[in-house]
């Protein structure tokens, strides 16, 4: 369940560390002070829903061919054949991995 933090404002107006009050957006709103403090969303800390592989694969193939329909509906089948062909593992429901950065040996 998500909940509220009024913390100070430094000199630049952002919110610092200090928690004065946490809890619902009422209880914040009743001690904010214009200028001095800032009322803070905290988040759902609920896991994020994962598509499966399957579901995954289905959705970039209707996305894939709804776009072509749009910008080229002459060519929409010969272009998806062509996509589909040049990146199996992406319509597959293949995930992305996120590039390890270089370090300074390498660059």
């Amino acid at each position: 369940m998500a909940h509220y933090e009024l913390r100070r404002r430094d000199a630049k107006y952002r919110p610092t560390n200090e928690v004065i009050v946490a809890g619902t957006f009422e209880d914040c709103e009743a001690q904010w002070v214009a200028m001095e403090t800032v009322i803070c969303w905290i988040g759902d800390e609920t896991p994020i829903k994962r598509l499966s592989t399957e579901a995954l694969a289905s959705r970039r193939k209707k996305l894939l061919w709804s776009r072509l329909q749009k910008k080229a509906p002459m060519f929409a089948a010969e272009l998806y054949e062509r996509e589909l062909a040049a990146r199996p593992d992406h319509f597959a429901g293949a995930r992305i991995t996120p590039v390890e950065t270089q370090t300074e040996q390498d660059a």
